[in-house]
């Protein structure tokens, strides 16, 4: 046990230092192995006026990563992002970095989760005036729904490809002034139904990839 709770405080320590972007990590033990590539996935049509996309990403837990679809969700106030988490590597080890809402997009690794979330920022939408006006350019919006506009000026943003964490490698993908700024903000933790689809993802009803990479899980929840 003391070799353990050694590892966990040395692994913390390690990313606490290496990376500053978002202050809320969840460090899974000994987690060795790299997350596979974001998987592609469709979009449904936002279910009402006002819900966010909040895209998929790997969890890890009883020893492998397992999937969790992406879903619309309403924010936790009006006129708050959502800042995807991601996964950094830092030491030797994977540590997930949870996501959050809050009046900014924030840093998210600069991993490209598509549809809008292409590695800085949100092009799938914009508040104005108390209502969240979408760009059907990346969102897939009910009819019902008519706070649109189109600019596809940032599609060349979307690849095929999706590399599913960050490893201090890219200076472009490093955090700037913005995005220190926002982590510094006001945030809000998961909804509760973020929570719940993490909890079903993490107990394998979704697709997973193996990857026993150490002693223990922890990392997947945002």
């Amino acid at each position: 046990m003391k070799k353990i709770a050694a590892l966990i405080i040395i692994v913390s320590s390690t990313f606490m230092a290496g990376t500053k972007a978002n202050a809320q990590v969840g460090v899974g033990v000994g987690i060795t192995v790299a997350p596979p590539a974001i998987q592609v996935e469709d979009q449904p049509e936002s279910p009402v006026d006002g819900y966010l996309w909040t895209p998929g990403y790997w969890a890890y837990g009883g020893g492998r990563y397992n999937w969790v679809h992406g879903v619309w969700m309403a924010p936790s106030r009006p006129g708050y992002l959502w800042t995807p988490g991601y996964w950094g590597h830092a030491g030797g080890f994977y540590g997930w970095h949870r996501g959050y809402w809050g009046d900014h997009v924030g840093y998210y690794g600069g991993v490209n989760y598509g549809f809008g979330y292409g590695g800085r920022g949100y092009d799938g939408g914009r508040w104005e005036g108390g209502h969240f006006r979408y760009n059907t350019a990346y969102s897939h919006i009910n009819a019902s729904v008519h706070n649109t506009y189109v600019d596809r000026n940032v599609v060349h943003n979307n690849v095929s490809v999706h590399n599913n964490f960050h490893n201090g490698g890219a200076a472009s993908a490093h955090p700037g002034a913005a995005h220190q700024a926002a982590r510094q903000q006001q945030h809000s933790a998961q909804r509760q139904a973020q929570h719940s689809s993490a909890q079903r993802g993490g107990g394998g009803r979704g697709q997973n990839a193996g990857g026993r990479g150490g002693e223990g899980g922890g990392g997947g929840k945002k």
